[in-house]
């Protein structure tokens, strides 16, 4: 049964998933005990007790499959004059070996430093999944980015309405310096739930756009520079103190994404781009890629097998690299032939 299970033996990722599941039984508590039981079994309880347990629910699953699941990885070792002349590559085609993995690079793979592996179509390394987002865990990845973002709006707006409600209730006049630790706590649980809102709002947003530009995610990082513009103006512009602080402190943060985001870009080409999107076409082996005819197997984290092949068949993504990223990928491979198997090598 766990004989095909992938876990990547990472101890940061391994940690950052533990504090994910941390942070939802912290807020399964504060929700259940402290929410819903006191008012229980009012229609208002029942009504966000089931819709926060199936978001969670989901949550948990679409984390779970994005962590346990191979996203894709080149079968170790894979350069061979057999599998090479299995290839059935045309006079003069070349194939690309990785040094580090000694594997044959398909198209669009990278070499992750973390999971010591090729993966297909990956798009980085999630620290707090404990996996490479790849081809066969990238539904999982934007299911839990966007279960988790609307777990934490929900949260966020029942923990502020009964903060609200048990302050001018109880505690009207006082001042927030004499709150009692509970209320203390509200707070601390209402920073932790909004800066979680706001970071994955952010990666669920520049996905799909991403997804709706049919274009890499590294190559998208103007959208970075222009978003992070549109919030300074908005700090220097704005009035409220509190405002602008937060202001500021956002477009730090994405000062840092972008300046991360073009240094990757600008460091030497790999002839396998890293790209959002699956391949032209969808085969039957990849369940796990973004096909919109069919909103129920989007928004469940589980495999449809039967369903999914007959609707992938009428699904095409077409998401080739530009023509100056493959030109530049080529001319670096030039320089470094042992990274390079023609396809003569079967004669």
């Amino acid at each position: 049964m766990f004989a095909n299970l992938w876990l990547v033996q990472d101890a940061c990722g391994v940690t950052c998933a533990v504090f994910t599941w941390l942070l939802l039984m912290y807020a399964e508590v504060v929700v259940t005990s402290v929410i819903l039981l006191p008012s229980w079994p009012s229609p208002y309880s029942i009504c966000h007790g089931v819709l926060y347990h199936v978001l969670a629910l989901l949550a948990v699953v679409a984390h779970l499959r994005s962590m346990f699941t191979n996203p894709g990885a080149v079968t170790l070792g894979n350069a061979t004059p057999e599998y090479i002349e299995s290839l059935q590559l045309r006079p003069g085609q070349l194939v690309y070996k990785c040094p580090k993995c000694c594997s044959i690079k398909p198209d669009r793979a990278h070499h992750c430093s973390v999971c010591r592996r090729c993966i297909r179509h990956m798009d980085h390394h999630c620290p707090w999944v404990n996996n490479c987002v790849g081809e066969s865990n990238q539904k999982y990845f934007v299911l839990f980015t966007l279960y988790i973002s609307l777990v934490s709006l929900h949260t966020l707006g029942l923990v502020a309405m009964h903060f609200v409600y048990c302050f001018e209730d109880h505690f009207a006049g006082t001042s927030l310096y004499s709150l009692p630790r509970p209320y203390v706590l509200h707070l601390f649980f209402i920073v932790v739930m909004a800066s979680c809102f706001l970071s994955v709002i952010f990666i669920i947003l520049f996905s799909f756009l991403c997804s709706l530009t049919n274009s890499c995610i590294l190559h998208n990082h103007h959208f970075l520079l222009l978003l992070l513009i549109l919030l300074l103006s908005l700090s220097l512009s704005s009035h409220d103190d509190d405002v602008r602080y937060l202001i500021f402190h956002l477009s730090i943060a994405l000062f840092i994404v972008w300046s991360k985001t073009v240094l990757m870009i600008r460091r030497p080409a790999d002839p396998s781009p890293v790209c959002f999107l699956p391949p032209h076409p969808i085969h039957h082996h990849n369940q796990s890629a973004a096909c919109p005819s069919n909103l129920l197997i989007l928004l469940v984290p589980v495999q449809a097998a039967a369903l999914y092949r007959q609707l992938s068949r009428s699904c095409y993504w077409s998401c080739l690299p530009s023509k100056a990223s493959s030109s530049s990928s080529s001319q670096q491979l030039c320089l470094e032939p042992r990274c390079i198997l023609s396809a003569q090598m079967k004669r």
